[in-house]
């Protein structure tokens, strides 16, 4: 389990569709020690009324320690637009190495200013 922040902008890519980028910290912590993602994704949400299914791709940053990896990130999203808030729920893969990948699983809230 693990908690984080990111920060999204979005904007109208027409009646349907909005565009977005999003970067954030999220910390987690296992067997006493604790290691952190810094996810960054481009994507798109398609707009269906309130409900907001999308996908996001861009690179995701594993630290751990001193040191730290990366790689290519995938993260399929649905998400349910209210007044100020939106709720999105995501499944993230980040491709640490050949022989490794990260899996999250989110429940993120987002709120709109």
């Amino acid at each position: 389990m693990g908690f984080g922040i990111d920060i999204i902008g979005k904007t109208d890519i027409s009646e349907n569709f909005e565009g977005y980028i999003q970067a954030g910290y999220n910390t987690f912590s296992s067997d006493g020690g604790s290691w952190g993602i810094i996810p960054v994704l481009v994507g798109a949400n398609f707009k269906a009324g309130n409900f907001k299914p999308g996908l996001g791709i861009g690179y995701g940053n594993l630290t751990a320690g001193s040191g730290g990896v990366g790689g290519f990130a995938i993260s399929p999203q649905i998400g349910y637009g209210f007044e100020k808030i939106d709720l999105v729920a995501s499944y993230t893969n980040i491709s640490v190495s050949n022989n490794y990948s990260l899996k999250v699983i989110g429940l993120k809230l987002f709120y709109n200013f």
